[in-house]
């Protein structure tokens, strides 16, 4: 769906542009101008890459805005339409992680338990996942 875009915001034609805008104004902490650019390249981009990049980013740009339903649902998005995107790992990580530092402790663990059944060599698959994985 489309997200909200400031009155009067013209993004360019060229897409690696707006991916480079996006990338800096999440940088920089400009997350509702990020997030801007970045729905705009899912809607209108042809970049598969730059595609899965812009629901990784919404994630952790919701997630740093405190905004948990949106990251929710962009980590979901990304690990439902990229089980092969470059940022898998991270995103099971990074939202399994969140979901327990929100103190949904059944919700970590399913998206945790990923790591080992899926991906058992990754870097993530690590002593803080297995305490996680452990506690009751």
């Amino acid at each position: 769906e489309p997200g909200p875009v400031t009155p009067g915001r013209v993004f360019s034609e060229d897409e690696v542009a707006v991916h480079d805008e996006a990338l800096s104004d999440f940088r920089a902490g400009n997350y509702d101008r990020a997030a801007e650019a970045f729905h705009h390249i899912l809607n209108n981009g042809e970049i598969p890459e730059y595609k899965s990049e812009a629901v990784f980013y919404l994630a952790n740009t919701y997630q740093r805005q405190g905004k948990a339903e949106d990251a929710k649902k962009w980590y979901e998005e990304y690990l439902t339409r990229f089980p092969d995107g470059v940022y898998f790992e991270e995103v099971l990580y990074t939202y399994g992680m969140y979901l327990y530092d929100l103190g949904e402790l059944e919700n970590a663990k399913k998206v945790l338990q990923r790591i080992p059944n899926e991906r058992p060599n990754s870097m993530y698959n690590n002593s803080r996942v297995r305490a996680i994985l452990s506690e009751s």
